[in-house]
């Protein structure tokens, strides 16, 4: 019996140190994430009748200097200090502003109000409710939170409050006080950073060029950017009235939607500006006769690009129109956008001929393409190199056309002949020296190499024994 008792003492004894060592842990959780708050805004908290304070939220560190030097030193190349610090400024800026932004779309509801989001820099000044300062200081992401006193003027009502107002552009403004419903182009703010598509990239696939790894670029940035499209309409499809056009791979949606809509869209954070948008292209007189597609590649390239990819202008031209049956059924067009792209030499080789760029184009990687007009589809030269079928008399209109070379012609007289047997000779015993453009045509066993096999198989194609080469 005596044994029973002491027993039970003793379990007596560890249940209470077991709730002594729970309460001191759970004090020390609390003074832990207290110990984030400076005096003045436990002050201000405790003390002010205001329901909401402005804080000044400074967050853990995103990524090291070392990685950001490395991410620079792998995409770009400089001359001096200067220019080096240009492009870490721009990498710094790309990443800290996404990791920025992660926390605010992560934890909108504890932050009322962002009065200063800067690009470059781990913090956040807002105002939030006294009551959620404490949970912004009990999560791990979050460093300290200072009371916010300088001149940024907070307006305790939200009417009051007109800076949304500058997101909205002139021409929209005077539409939409003078009809009842605007098709409006509603652009919203960048949902991830270059770095963060690469960094996908280079996890989860492997390429061996420049081509390929554009498409796997082009593969995760459409779905990456789709998804935080989707997920802006799924919460504001309210707002928006009806969608005209919503695309894949760019942060923009286009909808026909009313004043007050466009009102409330304009302050939501996610917005980042809305233009008018004109929804009735004109469409080229068919007396022009470079001009009779223009509208179907306008609206096929802002569905695939965004309307950032024309805003800087463009240039558009039909070359070639086959007609069959009296109809047009394809039209070899030209076209590029004026966007930043690496200065990379690039070509195609489609059934016999390369055509060749100085860097990668927008929307075509060399420049050319193919409008279907039965499918009111654009297709890139180099994405039917392999199979062209169905545009019969494509390689007639480009060689008559003249656009690319044929495969052998090293001497890039537009034509095949015994000197380019002889210009490859010479390249070979290190006479002549090539330009990347001429061993590109050279190499007509498409080997990767300008070697004697290619001048015999040049020579075989010449005396007929052969069809074609490359």
């Amino acid at each position: 019996m005596k044994k029973t008792k002491i027993t039970a003492v003793i379990v007596a004894m560890c249940i209470l140190l077991t709730s002594i060592a729970g309460t001191i842990t759970a004090s020390a959780e609390v003074n832990n994430h207290q110990n984030k708050l400076s005096p003045q805004l436990i002050e201000e908290i405790n003390e002010s009748a205001e329901e909401t304070v402005c804080v000044y939220i400074s967050l853990l560190p995103c990524t090291s200097e070392a990685e950001i030097e490395k991410a620079v030193s792998e995409k770009y190349t400089w001359s001096d200090e200067n220019e080096y610090l240009k492009y870490y400024r721009q990498e710094l800026s790309s990443v800290v502003g996404a990791y920025v932004q992660q926390f605010i779309d992560d934890h909108g509801d504890l932050l009322n109000r962002i009065l200063v989001q800067p690009n470059s820099a781990e913090f956040v000044i807002a105002e939030v409710s006294k009551g959620n300062v404490e949970e912004l200081a009990k999560l791990d992401i979050v460093r300290d939170i200072d009371l916010w006193t300088d001149t940024v003027e907070v307006n305790s009502d939200d009417e009051n409050d007109d800076s949304y107002l500058s997101k909205i552009s002139e021409e929209l403004s005077v539409k939409m006080n003078a009809v009842d419903s605007v098709p409006v182009y509603i652009s919203l703010k960048p949902c991830t950073s270059e770095a963060e598509i690469e960094k996908a990239i280079s996890e989860k696939y492997t390429w061996s060029n420049d081509d390929e790894y554009l498409r796997y670029y082009r593969q995760e940035l459409s779905g990456v950017v789709g998804a935080y499209v989707q997920q802006f309409v799924d919460k504001n499809y309210e707002l928006l009235g009806d969608i005209i056009l919503q695309p894949t791979c760019a942060e923009f949606v286009i909808a026909k939607t009313t004043k007050d809509c466009i009102i409330d869209l304009a302050k939501l954070d996610i917005v980042h500006d809305m233009d008018y948008w004109d929804d009735t292209i004109e469409v080229t007189s068919e007396e022009d006769p470079d001009e009779l597609y223009r509208n179907a590649f306008v609206e096929w390239s802002v569905s695939k690009y965004g309307k950032n990819c024309l805003a800087d202008g463009y240039s558009y031209k039909e070359l070639y129109r086959h007609v069959a049956d009296n109809q047009t059924d394809w039209v070899l067009v030209n076209a590029k956008y004026l966007l930043p792209t690496p200065e990379v030499e690039t070509w195609v080789r489609i059934g016999g001929r390369n055509i060749f760029s100085g860097s990668l184009c927008a929307p075509f990687k060399c420049g050319y393409g193919v409008y279907d007009v039965n499918e009111n589809c654009f297709y890139d030269l180099d994405e039917i190199a392999d199979d062209h079928s169905q545009f019969n008399g494509l390689m007639e209109a480009l060689e008559s056309l003249k656009i690319g070379n044929p495969t052998g012609d090293a001497d890039l007289d537009n034509t095949v002949s015994i000197s380019d047997v002889t210009c490859i000779q010479r390249r070979i015993a290190e006479l002549n020296p090539f330009n990347s453009s001429q061993n590109s045509l050279s190499d007509v066993d498409n080997d990767g190499e300008v070697t004697i096999s290619d001048a015999t198989m040049i020579q075989l194609y010449l005396a007929q024994l052969i069809d074609e080469l490359g």
